[in-house]
């Protein structure tokens, strides 16, 4: 789950004049604070690096940096489950949608050298995937409560309005085992943060909720459920997103879709104020296809929703396509065809608009072959600091991964969207776990 379209204010991508090895809070971090187990000692010794050198790399000041930190070692760390035991990973009873870690990094860059740090984390209970607790139920609640302590004022009624609507609970679950069985994961929520560098070093919260698990308990289709709940939601709570062209697109094409993949997400504010996103992913084999998600199939073209900036965005959408449709996949197939995932977006700021963004799946992609997309992607944006940014981060952050040609641990998502307020809007998603994932393959 991947998640979106927050704007920082400018700031540089690398502090200039500085000695990054002297200005990461993370190595200081690590000698002074004690974990309460072994499991999150060893997250911490994991992710810790990940996360400090890149928002050192990406510009937040010292102290951002520690307050940060700290937060993700009394909230995020004890959210993250057991520690996966060996490459085989054993002791892991809850299989994440995000792979080998319950989590995803990225970062988010724009105009101006404007970037923002962001991470996703499926909540995970340490008992989770078991009988004591089969649907994992108590970790998201657990951490949202924690991230509210941390950020008093923190607003969860959207949650609380469309989790019972989108997801079900453990008693629900136990009653319609035999059907959910065959689901492989039964993820039903993710928590994103966004990183701020405001005076507090706040973060915005963002959370995903799918609604598979309670279609399949209830014997429905995916987008049928969705929408009716987006309607009940709207109805209780005041909010006025307009989804009307999304859930006619969706309807028209569910064929054409991985529909089984798809999932709401919100911002942590008054559902009267707070963004609305709709995802869906699908398997496409050429560039009109992905121009028909864009659009919402010509929905947004000429209308007062994208409009003309839908053609600008597009033009990097389909740059990035052409670039990552010729590299051959790591086994030396031709690629024939490309997993995306598409969002729209609403927000009550803005009535009828709608913003698409894509994402392009890069996950079994050659890291090194990633990295050239998206620096070429940056040279033609002009965006040179980006590229040293980025190249920082794959150096300092992943080290491992970028000292191994064929490493494919590190790049999961290039995302792409596009405003005529803000212009392109590029974010490259990686897995904080990639480093223990390198190091486990030389073990």
């Amino acid at each position: 789950m991947t998640r979106e379209t927050a704007v920082a204010p400018p700031q540089a991508s690398t502090p200039p004049h500085q000695d990054l090895q002297s200005q990461q809070a993370w190595k200081f971090l690590s000698k002074v604070l004690t974990s309460p187990n072994a499991d999150h000692q060893l997250w911490w010794d994991a992710l810790a690096p990940v996360f400090g050198s890149s928002m050192a790399i990406t510009g937040y000041s010292i102290a951002a940096q520690y307050q940060h930190l700290l937060k993700i070692h009394a909230a995020i760390i004890p959210s993250l489950g057991p520690f996966p035991k060996g490459a085989a990973r054993k002791n892991i009873t809850w299989p994440s949608t995000f792979g080998p870690g319950p989590l995803e990094a990225s970062v988010n860059y724009q105009q101006n050298n404007t970037t923002l740090y962001r991470f996703t984390i499926e909540p995970t209970g340490p008992y989770a995937g078991t009988d004591a607790d089969p649907l994992n139920e108590l970790a998201p609640r657990h951490l949202l409560h924690h991230l509210r302590h941390l950020q008093p004022g923190l607003d969860i009624s959207a949650y609380s309005a469309l989790r019972p609507l989108l997801g079900i609970n453990g008693d629900e679950g136990r009653r319609h085992w035999e059907a959910l069985r065959a689901v492989p994961h039964k993820s039903h929520t993710a928590v994103a943060l966004d990183l701020q560098r405001d005076p507090c070093s706040s973060f915005n919260v963002k959370i995903y909720l799918p609604p598979l698990l309670r279609a399949t308990a209830l014997g429905t289709d995916v987008v049928s459920l969705m929408f009716d709940s987006l309607r009940e939601y709207r109805a209780t709570t005041g909010s006025t997103v307009d989804f009307a062209l999304v859930e006619d697109f969706m309807v028209e094409n569910r064929t054409r879709m991985l529909t089984d993949k798809s999932y709401v997400s919100f911002d942590c504010k008054d559902p009267r104020r707070s963004r609305m996103k709709i995802y869906t992913e699908a398997i496409v084999t050429s560039l009109p296809e992905v121009h028909a998600f864009w659009t919402l199939g010509g929905r947004l073209v000429g209308s007062g929703g994208a409009g003309p900036q839908s053609d600008k965005g597009f033009e990097l959408v389909a740059k990035v396509w052409e670039a990552l449709f010729r590299v051959p996949l790591p086994d030396g197939r031709r690629r024939e065809s490309m997993h995306i995932q598409v969002n729209w977006e609403m927000s009550p700021a803005e009535p009828g608009a709608l913003v698409p963004k894509i994402y392009f799946t890069v996950i079994e992609d050659y890291d090194r072959y990633v990295s050239e997309v998206v620096v070429r992607l940056f040279k033609d944006l002009g965006w040179t600091d980006h590229i040293q940014t980025q190249k920082r981060i794959e150096q300092e952050a992943y080290p491992l991964c970028f000292s191994n040609p064929k490493s494919t641990h590190c790049y999961m998502w290039i995302a792409i969207a596009y405003t005529t307020k803000s212009g392109p809007y590029v974010t490259v998603y990686t897995d904080p776990s990639a480093e223990m994932l390198e190091a486990q393959r030389h073990s």
